[in-house]
Order: C-alpha cells, then structure tokens, then sequence
C-alpha cells in the first residue's frame, strides 16, 4: 500500500515535468495567433507561432507572492501600434517561477532577447513549473495574470491562456523529456534497492528465529 501512495506522489508531479514534451509532439500548432483572439480558440494548442506586432508587455507583468515560490506573469500584447496594446482585453500570458519582481522585472525562461521570437508552448491549468506543489501553481499563474491586468487596467478575457515564451519549443521539450524520464529510472532503482533490502530483512530475520537453520 505504501508502494502505491509512493508511486502517486512520486508519478502525478512527474507527468507534469513531461507536459511540455507531449505538448509540443502531440498537440496542435497554430500560426499567426493574435493576442487579441479569444482564447477558446487555444484549448487544444501545444505550440502558438504569434503573428509579427505580437510581444510580451514585460514592464506590465506581476508576481504572485506564494510561500517559497514568486509566481509571474506577463500579457502577450499587439505591440505593432506602438501602445503595447493598452485598450486590448488580454487572454494570453507568459508564466514562470521566481523570474520576476512584484511588479515588473519578468525574466522568466532567459526571456529571448530577440525581439522576433514570438513562440509559445501552452501550460496546462495545473502547471508543469512547480514539482511540489503541482495542485497550486496554475492557480497562482492565473492569480498572477489577474493581479497584471488589473494593476494596469486591462480587461482579462477567459479563461486565460497561460504560456512557456520560448524560442526553442524543441529544445524545451528534450529537457522536459530527460528529466522525467531521469526522474522515472531513478524511482525504479530506487525501489528495486528497497525491494531487496526488504526481501534481505526477511530471510535473515526468518534464519535468526529458527535455531534448526544455525
């Protein structure tokens, strides 16, 4: 029984570490995203090609304080108007974990300095960011993403689409893919140590009780 609650714990974070893989090799691609499209019309997205004026608005993005983690997030805005898109509802926003400051500051990924990367790989609700606390951290995303538009007087428009800005979706999902399964072979080893050290245990504590065997 507790082999079982071990391997819950142990395997539900660990499907979320593999979320961007399967995202980017099983999922649709859409190209030319608006950040002004509803975001309904995302729900099945893995990767999101922005079109050309799309950016993220770093100096509008917010961190959601949650103890020991800064949860951030930072509106996908049209910027080919020159006014980040003030008066534009935002749907879509680039998350991550500790990248930024309370208002600000958003770094989150290596934040490509290239102005022309414009590539996102979608985040489930619950979030592949924060292995612990895997049940919490799409909610603190989403809050963060509130407290953003709200402290720059934007309207939200749901359900919010929350993103990995990157300019290597590829590369993102390796990474993803070789931690989890390195996280996969190590509980294996694991519990084959724990298996023999127990079936160890057994037989020497079965020799030591009957004295016809010393």
């Amino acid at each position: 029984m507790r082999g079982r609650i071990l391997g819950i714990l142990l395997g539900i974070p660990n499907s979320t570490t593999m979320e961007p893989w399967i995202h980017v090799n099983q999922l649709r691609r859409h190209s030319d995203v608006l950040p002004t499209w509803d975001p309904r019309l995302a729900a099945d997205a893995g990767i999101l090609h922005f079109a050309a004026g799309a950016a993220l608005d770093v100096g509008a993005s917010a961190g959601f304080q949650a103890w020991p983690h800064t949860y951030c997030a930072a509106p996908v805005v049209d910027n080919s108007t020159g006014d980040a898109g003030d008066a534009d509802p935002v749907g879509f926003f680039a998350v991550g974990v500790d990248c930024c400051d309370r208002r600000g500051g958003f770094t989150c990924d290596g934040l490509p300095e290239d102005p022309d990367v414009r590539t996102a790989v979608r985040v489930s609700p619950h979030g592949p960011r924060d292995f612990w606390s895997w049940q919490q951290a799409g909610a603190n995303f989403r809050r963060a993403a509130l407290m953003s538009a709200a402290a720059n007087g934007r309207e939200v428009r749901e359900p919010v689409v929350l993103l990995i800005w990157t300019k290597d979706p590829g590369s993102l999902a390796n990474t993803a893919w070789w931690t989890a399964t390195g996280a996969f072979l190590g509980s294996i080893v694991v519990a084959a140590l724990w298996c023999t050290l127990g079936t160890w245990k057994l037989w020497t504590d079965s020799r030591d009780s009957d004295p016809d065997r010393n």
